[in-house]
C-alpha cells in the first residue's frame, strides 16, 4: 500500500502518515512517498521510503514539477504493485490526480484534517471525486471549526484523533525523566513552538524560556523539529529534546507552551499535559488560533497569541499555579480528550478499502 504526504511546515503529514502504515496488519507492505526532508524517521518505524523534492525546493516551475511527480508516482506505484493509494495532505497535486487517472483499478484515499481557513482551499475539495475515501481525523476543536470541510461531510468517515504512538508505547513519567536527564522532584515545562520554517518563533521561544528560568523553579525542556531550517543558540540550562517523537517522553512534564498544530495539540491533550498554546497564525497552517481559543474555554489550556508575548511573564505564573495545574489536568476528561487513538481505525478503513477493490477487480474479467 502506498502513502503520499504532503511537505508541510512541520511533521503531521508525514508521522499521520507513518500512524496509520504501521496498524495495517499482515497481507499489506507499506511504502511512504513524502515531500517531506524528515523522511528518514520512517526508517525507525520499519517503513520503506521515497522522497521527492517540492518544486520550492528545486527551483522547477510548478507545471514541470507536477508533470514530473505524476510519472514518478506511477512508476513507484507499479514497481511496488500497490494495491492502494492514502494521500495526507491539503492540496492534491495535479501530478497525484494525473496519475491516479491513469491507474483506475487503485484504490485512492485522502485524509485530511479538517480546521481550513475559508479561502481558495474551499475548491479543492472539489477534487473529493477523485478518491474512493475521505478519512478526517478526529478534532477537539471541532465546535469551533469555521473552515469548508465542516459542511463537506458526505464522502467523509470520521476517526478518533490520530496519534503515531499509542499511551503504551510512551515512557512513564521517571522513565521519560531519567532518559532526559531532569530531576523527579521539580517542576518540568516542554517548550515547542513549532519548525518555524514558515514563522520566525526563535524570538517568542527565547521570551518564554528567558521567562521560565528566572523563576527558578523548573527545569525547561526545548523540542526541536528534524526538519527546521533554523536553530538557534540553546542557554545551557535548557535540556534538548531533539529526539522524535516528542511524544515517547511527553509523560515526563508537568506543563507546556506549545503551538497548536493539531499533531502537538492532540498528543498534549491526551496526555493530560497542562499547556499555554501559542498559535502559530500564518496563513498556510491550519486554524491554529481557533483551536488553541477552544482549549480556553473548555479548560484544556491557556491561549496566548505572538503579538501578546509581552504578556508571557503573567501567563506563566498562571499557567504554573498548582490550582491552574490542577484545574487543567481534571477539566480535560469532560472536554472530550479521553486519549483515543483513530490511527487504528483508519488503518482498517484503508484495508477494507483495498481488500473490497482487489475482490472487485478480480471478479471483474473486463481489461
Amino acid at each position: 500500500m502506498l502513502f503520499f504526504t504532503s511537505n508541510g511546515v512541520g511533521m503531521g503529514h508525514l508521522a499521520r502518515a507513518i500512524a496509520i502504515a504501521r496498524r495495517l496488519g499482515p497481507g499489506f507492505r507499506p511504502v511512504i512517498v513524502t515531500l517531506s526532508q524528515a523522511f528518514g524517521i520512517c526508517r525507525d518505524f520499519g517503513i520503506h521510503a521515497e522522497y521527492l523534492p517540492y518544486h520550492r525546493y528545486t527551483g522547477a516551475a510548478a507545471p514541470e514539477w507536477n508533470a514530473g511527480l505524476a510519472d514518478e508516482l506511477g512508476l513507484i506505484a507499479d514497481s511496488h504493485e500497490a494495491s492502494a493509494l492514502v494521500f495526507d495532505g491539503v492540496v492534491p497535486y495535479g501530478g497525484l490526480l494525473t496519475a491516479l487517472r491513469a491507474r483506475p483499478g487503485l484504490a485512492t484515499a485522502w485524509c485530511r484534517i479538517g480546521m481550513w481557513r475559508m479561502r481558495r482551499e474551499a475548491a479543492l475539495l472539489a477534487h473529493e471525486d477523485r478518491f474512493d475515501l475521505v478519512i478526517e481525523p478526529g478534532e477537539l476543536a471541532r465546535p469551533f471549526d469555521q473552515g469548508p470541510t465542516r459542511i463537506h461531510r458526505s464522502r467523509t468517515l470520521t476517526v478518533p484523533p490520530i496519534r503515531l504512538l499509542d499511551d503504551s508505547e510512551q515512557m512513564t513519567r521517571a522513565e521519560a525523566r531519567a532518559d532526559l536527564g531532569i530531576a523527579q522532584d521539580r517542576t518540568a515545562v516542554l517548550v515547542a513552538l513549532g519548525s518555524g520554517n514558515n514563522q520566525d518563533r526563535q524570538d517568542l521561544t527565547r521570551c518564554c524560556i528567558d521567562a521560565l528560568l528566572a523563576r527558578g523553579d523548573v527545569d525547561v525542556v526545548e523540542a526541536s523539529w528534524l526538519m527546521s531550517d533554523g536553530r538557534a543558540a540553546r542557554d545551557p540550562r535548557v535540556v534538548p529534546l531533539e529526539r522524535f517523537p516528542h511524544a515517547r517522553w511527553i509523560n515526563a512534564f508537568d506543563a507546556a507552551v506549545a503551538a497548536a498544530s493539531y499533531g502537538l495539540y492532540h498528543e498534549l491533550a491526551a496526555a493530560s499535559v497542562p499547556t499555554l498554546f501559542i498559535p502559530n497564525e500564518h496563513p498556510e497552517n491550519d486554524d491554529q488560533l481557533a483551536r488553541a481559543r477552544f482549549a480556553e474555554s473548555r479548560g484544556l489550556g491557556l491561549c496566548l497569541r505572538a503579538a501578546e508575548a509581552a504578556l508571557m511573564g503573567r501567563m506563566l505564573d498562571h499557567l504554573l499555579a498548582p490550582p491552574t495545574l490542577a484545574d487543567l489536568g481534571r477539566l480535560r476528561p469532560l472536554a472530550g480528550a479521553d486519549g483515543r487513538n483513530g490511527a487504528a481505525a483508519a488503518a482498517a478503513l484503508v484495508a477494507t478499502l483495498a481488500r473490497c477493490r482487489a475482490n472487485r477487480t478480480a471478479d471483474d474479467p473486463r481489461p
